[in-house]
């Protein structure tokens, strides 16, 4: 409480609005609510302590309950403002940043490790950056620690390539982050912290300002023994000490920056269900459903959703891996370009997302669908690609043997599973699935592409900033003469009848709990009862904290911070369901359980409110009214109805 009242005031926030709204009456409303609360008296306190030099490369080893390893290697590096962290944060991705990096090539394809990263955090403060690599249980994790030390302080300099993708992928990170409001919000509010909001967009230039000697001066500055947190003490008479200087003032790193002019603004749409219909563009090609919404957009950005269907209840039948790997291949490497070729290629288009789902922008809409058109129909499956992403699978498998929140939902699954085994839909346990992973081959996935993959039925949705007829022609040219050579059965849903059961799974060295409930309902999407349950699940505990739940759970009793329930109902099934979920501390399972059914109890022996249930209406119609705003909503809704 005392922490709460001495920084929780308005002296000390900072309250960001981003969107399209009126600013005179926002401010107003601002000033109405915010300005009546009294200035405090006290005057906040004033960091004083300043970390010392190191003196010695620094370890540090933590053992608890895990099914994988992770060694990390990092270094003390100035706060956010200082001219070289960008330099720094620039080498740590060239480093280890994508799948095109360094270490990457070096640790991840050759087998040494499932998966390499690279982590950065200052602000305005000094900080670390550090590379970490996941390497599987019972593998040697020396050599890779010795590989990312060595890669590290003996940092070769980047080539011209390197830093052209670098700078080209995070430009392309600052345009979607400026086209969302919502994103935008929270970095405008993060750059105020540091002290003022322009950060942003002085961080967002300064990338492009880079060059090849900066990164290459601040590695060999930084990147040192002596500044190095993994390894043992080792006594050293001349240590190679690193000296963090002082940030520059907040004048001083903004005293020469000229803002860049803005990007171009969104029209007001109307999200009314007519004038969606009425602008949508619905046609065919082959068995392929098409839906184009144009639409002006912030950035002349245009969403495009694509899903294509195959295989029925019979011919799928023990092919789930294979089904995953043929689709989470296609990146991998075509009869064009190898993995990384293709990953420039798609950076140039601005294709941010996956080949049936991503974001682009106007002039390069056509480019980017013949690239996701030609990844689709053109994938060679690489067997080295193969071989990583099967490690990779098994790792995370592996992971989740431990993991609290995946105990749990496997244990639901299980027990409500309807299906018999090498069902598609069947629920596979954490060991069923790495056995089943063991034997798939690359000859299998490449079958299940061969059989599977074509366009003879499917859905695409284009919404934003776009000509119509160049999309048609680009659609045209990709699904026209691309039949599915296996036939296609949508697949249907059920419940099984289960008795009423309680389970305790344990998950020793974990410091949360988890706790999950499910009930199955005979409930359809078609029935009148289901939006009086879509209301009753958003008063009960669908809207989060201001929910029964989360008022119970969290502000009276203080045992959750996350808590709500979910309701479902088929689309063309009789197959809904209630579910429950929360995360609390393992000694407060008996009081959380407790609570919860009491809530129920009540509502069902009380129902709800009348300032309940209107509050409840507005805040659904509301929900959906905002998500019929946004793009990649609309195109998943025009896909998915």
């Amino acid at each position: 409480q005392n922490f709460y009242r001495q920084y929780y005031q308005p002296d000390n926030a900072v309250l960001v609005v981003a969107g399209k709204f009126d600013a005179n009456k926002t401010l107003a409303q601002i000033s109405k609510r915010f300005g009546s609360i009294a200035k405090p008296k006290r005057i906040l306190p004033q960091a004083w302590t300043v970390e010392p030099t190191q003196d010695g490369e620094r370890s540090v080893v933590v053992r608890r309950v895990g099914s994988t390893q992770i060694v990390a290697v990092g270094y003390k590096i100035p706060a956010a403002l200082h001219d070289d962290g960008d330099a720094l944060i620039a080498a740590g991705d060239m480093l280890a940043g994508s799948a095109n990096a360094r270490l990457h090539k070096l640790l991840v394809e050759s087998g040494k490790a499932a998966q390499v990263f690279s982590y950065s955090k200052n602000g305005i403060d000094p900080g670390l950056i550090l590379i970490a690599a996941v390497v599987k249980q019972g593998d040697a994790i020396e050599p890779v620690q010795a590989a990312i030390i060595d890669a590290m302080e003996n940092f070769q300099a980047p080539s011209a390539e390197e830093l052209e993708r670098y700078q080209r992928r995070m430009a392309l990170r600052y345009e979607e982050l400026l086209n969302d409001p919502a994103s935008t919000a929270q970095a405008l509010s993060e750059a105020s912290a540091q002290g003022d909001w322009r950060l942003l967009f002085k961080g967002r230039d300064d990338l492009q300002k880079l060059t090849l000697a900066k990164i290459s001066a601040a590695s060999k500055k930084y990147f040192l023994r002596d500044n190095r947190i993994v390894a043992s003490f080792i006594p050293d008479d001349k240590p190679q000490r690193v000296e963090i200087p002082a940030a520059p003032s907040v004048a001083q790193a903004l005293a020469d920056y000229k803002p860049r002019l803005a990007q171009k603004a969104a029209e007001e749409f109307d999200p009314s269900q007519a004038n969606i219909d009425a602008r949508t563009q619905r046609s065919k090609i082959g068995g392929v459903k098409i839906a184009l919404l144009p639409k002006s957009s912030r950035g002349d950005q245009v969403v495009v959703e694509m899903q294509l269907h195959y295989g029925d209840a019979e011919n799928t039948k023990g092919k789930l891996w294979a089904a995953t790997f043929a689709r989470a291949m296609l990146t991998k490497g075509t009869s064009k370009f190898n993995r990384q070729q293709l990953a420039d290629e798609m950076d140039k288009v601005k294709l941010s997302g996956s080949p049936s789902n991503f974001q682009t922008t106007k002039e390069n809409l056509v480019a980017a669908l013949d690239l996701a058109c030609h990844v689709m129909r053109e994938p060679t499956f690489p067997e080295s690609e193969f071989v990583q992403m099967k490690q990779q699978f098994k790792v995370a498998l592996a992971q989740k043997k431990t993991d609290p929140q995946s105990l749990a939902t496997n244990a639901l699954q299980e027990y409500f599973n309807p299906w018999p085994a090498e069902d598609m839909r069947a629920y596979m346990s954490i060991d069923q699935q790495l056995a089943s992973l063991e034997k798939l081959t690359l000859a299998e996935v490449k079958d299940f592409y061969q059989q599977f993959h074509g366009a003879s039925h499917g859905e695409v949705a284009i919404v934003g900033a776009f000509d119509v007829a160049q999309a048609k022609d680009a659609l045209q040219r990709c699904f026209a003469n691309w039949p599915s050579k296996a036939n296609y059965v949508r697949l249907d849903d059920k419940n099984k009848a289960v008795a009423a059961t309680r389970q305790i799974i344990p998950a020793p060295d974990k410091e949360n709990a988890v706790y999950m409930a499910r009930v199955n309902l005979d409930l359809g999407r078609d029935d009148d009862d289901f939006a009086l349950m879509m209301l009753a699940d958003h008063m009960f505990g669908g809207s989060g904290m201001s929910s029964r739940l989360g008022e119970r759970a969290r502000q009276k009793d203080g045992l959750s911070y996350g808590i709500g329930s979910q309701i479902h109902a088929g689309e063309f099934d009789r197959a809904g369901s209630l579910s429950i979920s929360a995360i609390v501390a393992p000694q407060n399972v008996t009081k959380l359980e407790a609570a919860i059914k009491e809530e129920l109890q009540k509502t069902l022996q009380n129902g709800f409110s009348a300032s309940e249930l209107a509050q409840a209406k507005s805040g659904l119609l509301q929900q959906r009214r905002l998500a019929r705003t946004e793009d990649g909503a609309l195109a998943s809704g025009l896909n998915s109805l």
